[in-house]
């Protein structure tokens, strides 16, 4: 069973303390953590810290639904979307009706995304990313948000 504490979570939404608690850890590791904890909960979390991350200045004018399709370890997949609408971004756990964009992850690597333990455009070319829609506004997506 994984060593992850699942009990004392509050700072999953901070990108450092979230890759802090997956370096060097294992697929089975990561899914085991994500099992104890219950994926609508990490969603709950993570939606978030996803949001606050836009940068308003980047994405004023702008408008997208991007879609984030997520695998948990028997192969079920969970979804979740993000609406980013003239400078603000609100989330909710579901399908969207007609995403502009959807990536698809398998948990560790979505978590791993999250946490900046893997980049975008090389998880992409190592097939960790999928991505479906406009993939020229899969680029310009990316500049919208602050990592760090």
């Amino acid at each position: 069973m994984s060593d992850i504490d699942v009990s004392n979570l509050e700072n999953l939404n901070d990108r450092a303390a979230l890759k802090s608690l997956l370096e060097g850890r294992s697929d089975d590791e990561i899914n085991q953590f994500v099992a104890a904890l219950g994926v609508d909960k990490l969603f709950d979390m993570v939606i978030p810290a996803i949001t606050q991350r836009l940068d308003a200045d980047k994405a004023a004018g702008q408008s997208a639904v991007v879609q984030f399709d997520v695998k948990d370890a028997a192969g079920a997949t969970h979804s979740f979307h993000i609406t980013v609408e003239n400078g603000t971004c609100t989330g909710a756990q579901g399908a969207a009706s007609s995403p502009r964009l959807t990536l698809t992850f398998s948990m560790p690597s979505f978590l791993r995304f999250l946490a900046g333990l893997i980049d975008p455009m090389q998880a992409f070319m190592a097939g960790q990313l999928q991505v479906g829609g406009d993939m020229v506004f899969a680029m310009t997506f990316q500049t919208w948000f602050k990592l760090d």
